[in-house]
């Protein structure tokens, strides 16, 4: 909380002197995300963890509720990492990022959708968002939001798909109010222009 507010404070001065446009609001918003997720950037490019350990305590205990696998959506590569050695001590977890090889995306699919393991698969939407069926899993985690209304659409289709006998769950984690409007404006289709500007004048 306390990192979220000082964010938020450095987001208005941002703001009032002009530095937030329209070209980079969603790259400042998503800063504001990225500290939920416990995980963070320093200005050398290191992650730097903070304290999030009720966000993976829900996480696992949606795993172990599900009727089949599951699929954990994560949109920063830090936080994927994290959230992958966490969920490790429990489950049988592969990770699928944006420099994934192809042959590497493709064997950790086939064993996901056609074997007993992994149980679990932690991705960056972006990274399978279109042309997958992922019918072996039941529940998608969103452990953050992201801006794009198309690849949290199309992400989500991979697990309603021809082929799938179970019904379906969409399951949205959240800490702050940030993520709250995010998935809201996602499920609603609408555009994410001004909702910084939207969370800082109602602080």
């Amino acid at each position: 909380k306390e990192a979220y507010e000082d964010m938020l404070r450095h987001l208005k001065l941002e703001m009032d002197e002009g530095d937030v446009i329209a070209v980079n609001e969603a790259v400042k918003l998503m800063k504001l995300v990225q500290i939920g997720t416990g995980v963070v950037y320093s200005s050398e490019g290191e992650d730097v963890l903070i304290p999030a350990i009720p966000r993976i305590e829900v996480v696992k205990e949606i795993i172990d509720e599900a009727a089949a696998k599951v699929i954990v959506f994560v949109p920063f590569r830090g936080s994927l990492r994290h959230v992958v050695e966490e969920l490790a001590k429990d489950f049988t977890v592969e990770s699928i990022s944006g420099s994934t090889p192809k042959s590497a995306r493709d064997k950790i699919f086939k064993a996901f959708q056609d074997g007993p393991d992994p149980r679990v698969l932690v991705a960056q939407p972006a990274a399978m968002s279109h042309g997958l069926t992922l019918t072996a899993a039941n529940t998608i985690i969103w452990y953050a939001p992201i801006t794009s209304a198309e690849i949290y659409e199309q992400a989500n289709a991979r697990i309603v798909r021809p082929g799938q006998t179970r019904g379906t769950l969409i399951v949205h984690i959240e800490s702050t109010p940030v993520e709250r409007k995010i998935y809201q404006r996602l499920k609603d289709k609408q555009k994410l222009q001004g909702l910084l500007l939207e969370i800082i004048h109602d602080t």
